[in-house]
């Protein structure tokens, strides 16, 4: 169960661009036997929702899993663990893992051996020292010291098979890492996949409001029915 936008508990069903995202991890996986990506996203569109269901389910359900869930902010971060909880609150009891360490960074089950651990980026240190199966940066075009995060937790996670990359952010300008690594991936250099996610997507964002002036070019876009385009895939 996920908190949907007007706070109601529901049943989590993937909307178009969670749909999207799935179809293009597991098409990578299958072909590649692990996952590295790169996600550029508009607002709001259930991206990291995706993501967290995705990675709890994999510590959830088999063993030895570790992943490694980092934000660009505290608050952040404690918005995408407290999804992670949510699952394990309301997962049916049949299929709830047994609890191991239980905090404010950590959700461990001691019988899989599995655990999610989470933090923020400010922490230049975060995630060195160990191993993960499974690394989930979000925002990264947000990170000051992406550069140094790059260099620690990323290195964590083996070449192996099975594991999973995935870093997810927002359009921040044509500067830093992420925007390096997605026109890297662009012009098909390196294993990192890019995956667009357009703004469009989103019903809320079809809305226009006819009492606002609009300009010749607005009036033309508001004519243009953006859902009918095709999946869009770098």
């Amino acid at each position: 169960l996920v908190k949907d936008k007007k706070g109601d508990i529901v049943t989590f069903r993937l909307n178009r661009a969670q749909r999207h995202i799935h179809a293009c991890l597991e098409r990578q996986l299958k072909e590649t036997r692990r996952v590295r990506a790169l996600i550029v996203k508009g607002r709001q569109e259930g991206c990291s929702l995706y993501l967290t269901g995705r990675n709890y389910w994999k510590c959830s359900r088999k063993k030895g899993v570790s992943a490694l869930l980092i934000s660009h902010d505290a608050k952040a971060t404690d918005h995408l663990f407290s999804m992670i909880k949510r699952y394990q609150k309301y997962i049916n009891p049949v299929l709830a893992p047994v609890e191991g360490t239980a905090n404010r960074n950590q959700l461990a089950f001691s019988e899989l051996e599995s655990s999610f651990s989470v933090g923020t980026a400010g922490n230049e240190d975060i995630g060195r020292g160990g191993t993960h199966q499974v690394f989930h940066w979000s925002e990264v075009a947000y990170t000051k010291n992406a550069d140094l995060i790059q260099d620690g937790a990323m290195q964590t996670v083996p070449n192996a098979a099975g594991t999973e990359i995935v870093l997810e952010s927002t359009a921040n300008g044509a500067v830093g890492l992420f925007y390096n690594m997605c026109d890297a991936a662009i012009h098909g250099k390196g294993e990192y996949q890019l995956i667009f996610v357009p703004w469009w997507w989103m019903d809320e964002y079809e809305e226009v409001d006819r009492g606002l002036p609009l300009t010749d070019e607005e009036v033309e876009y508001a004519a243009v029915n953006l859902s009918e385009y095709p999946e869009a895939v770098m």
